[in-house]
């Protein structure tokens, strides 16, 4: 598309030279910060405002539902996101997964070998540590109108929010074991009562004539938790939206106590037989990982906990971006000059918004405080920190802003 028009009217022939009056065309933002991002965004940064209309230092503003209803039951959680125009949903469910006790990192530990090999490497020392916890897996699905496979920005967002989560140990592994329970029917009441392993219910069976761990299965079963991601009308990018929606959406889990049918297959053969090494070697010798066709495991909606998080590291993610421009008011309090004798100086942007903004500011910085319980700002400690440097100036000045505004966002979300 030409950037002028030419008005035919004004067309004078003058033997072979001919004098053409070109007048501009105009074009509106959309299709400005398309063609000529850099030109729209300084238009809007020398008058101390961005294309979104917003301020320098103000967030978009947001929405959070967190409703229970559930369109599907094996949804866990399901929360919708409103940041801006952006709108992210996130429905999380859960898969049962078997683990052999032979393969129990536990037994591994207690191993000569490894305590020799392995505890006085600090690095195998921090992935022991981290052994503890679980990850997520995520699936993001960005609307473009058009279905294929992911894309690289798709697959970049789960593999970083995967990492994170991990690395972050929000997930102990501990609240994802599953306590097998075991449902008996009174067979002259006919009345159905589950036990689980605990307290209460070993009190409760001590006048029975079997103890509950003879007819549990010897290997474990634990939770994997699944993420699903559907992102509609992207305005920027998307990782903070999607971390503090999967937060919001974490914090409303709650998972089914399991628990196995007396009249199952292999229970009714332990009741009757009440050896476990003839069952276990049936089931090693064929289908491992169909655990609930052999086991026919069952979750009681109506009978669930809250997943335990590790709440001490939990923090809600911000990303900043740096931009010059050329100065026009050298002592506006909202920008910090880095040189007195520059003729550019360094402007902080929140919550970068537009496709002007995303293509422009390539300097960049993602911070994930942890929220301090006392509602302090003295907690330094962050889960994650990273500065992407693309040739702007970043003083320490504009460093200790973008931390403390990234301090009272975490708030403010954790608040809602």
């Amino acid at each position: 598309m030409s950037a002028a028009k030419i008005d035919s009217a004004q067309v004078n022939n003058q033997g072979d030279d001919e004098v053409f009056e070109l007048k501009p065309m105009n074009f509106n933002p959309y299709v400005l910060q398309r063609i000529a991002p850099d030109l729209l965004l300084k238009k809007y940064l020398d008058l101390n405002i961005r294309p979104s209309l917003r301020s320098f230092n103000e967030f978009k503003s947001i929405q959070i539902n967190d409703s229970n209803l559930q369109d599907n039951q094996n949804l866990l959680a399901k929360t919708t996101v409103k940041n801006g125009n952006t709108i992210v949903i996130c429905g999380i469910f859960a898969k049962i997964t078997e683990q052999s006790l032979t393969s129990d990192s536990s037994i591994l530990e207690s191993s000569q070998l490894y305590n020799e090999i392995y505890e006085n490497d600090p690095s195998n020392q921090n992935q022991n540590t981290n052994s503890e916890f679980m990850p997520i897996y995520p699936i993001i699905e960005i609307a473009r109108g058009r279905f294929g496979a992911p894309t690289d920005e798709e697959m970049i967002l789960a593999k970083k929010l995967y990492n994170l989560i991990l690395n972050s140990r929000l997930i102990p592994k501990s609240s994802l074991k599953i306590n097998l329970g075991i449902k008996f029917t009174d067979p002259i009441t006919n009345k159905e009562t589950t036990y689980y392993s605990n307290a209460d219910d070993e009190k409760n069976l001590e006048n029975k004539e079997f103890n509950l761990n003879d007819f549990k299965p010897k290997n474990n079963f634990n939770f994997n938790l699944h993420a699903t991601f559907k992102i509609f009308n992207r305005e920027g990018p998307l990782f903070d939206i999607i971390y503090s929606t999967l937060l919001k959406t974490l914090q409303n889990v709650h998972l089914p106590n399991v628990y196995i049918d007396e009249q199952n297959a292999y229970l009714s053969n332990i009741l009757n037989n009440s050896a476990h090494s003839n069952i276990n070697t049936s089931r090693n010798k064929n289908k491992n990982n169909l655990i609930e066709d052999d086991l026919s495991l069952i979750c009681d909606d109506s009978n669930t906990y809250p997943l335990i998080l590790n709440q001490s590291i939990i923090g809600f993610s911000s990303t900043f971006g740096f931009i010059d421009r050329i100065k026009s008011e050298p002592h506006n309090e909202n920008n910090i000059s880095p040189n007195d004798n520059d003729d550019k100086e360094t402007v902080l942007l929140c919550d970068i918004e537009g496709e002007a903004e995303e293509t422009e500011c390539y300097s960049r910085v993602n911070i994930i405080p942890i929220n301090n319980q006392n509602d302090s700002d003295d907690n330094d400690e962050f889960t994650y920190f990273s500065i992407t440097g693309g040739g702007s100036k970043i003083t320490k000045q504009l460093l200790r802003k973008a931390v403390w505004l990234s301090k009272q966002r975490s708030k403010y979300l954790q608040s809602l």
